[in-house]
């Protein structure tokens, strides 16, 4: 069975990761933030250059069936 896009994903960001953690160390994020482009190893690649990933994190709950955000970003109404 050829692998899904997930997995070609998966595999480039765990390689990403785990190569930034022996370069950088625990506290990588402000270096991937200033390196710029960075080459995949299955897909073209990935640019974190002035983003962070997590700016915003979705609570969510279940309310009558339904997935409700909790927390709602700045600006963004109902």
């Amino acid at each position: 069975m050829i692998p899904g896009t997930y997995a070609y994903q998966g595999y480039d960001l765990m390689m990403l990761f785990g190569e930034a953690l022996v370069k950088y160390g625990t506290y990588f994020n402000d270096k991937l933030a200033s390196e710029g482009f960075i080459s995949g190893k299955n897909l073209s690649g990935f640019n974190y250059n002035g983003y962070n990933s997590n700016l915003f994190v979705p609570l969510i709950k279940v309310e009558n069936n339904n997935l409700v955000i909790v927390n709602k970003k700045l600006g963004q109404s109902k």
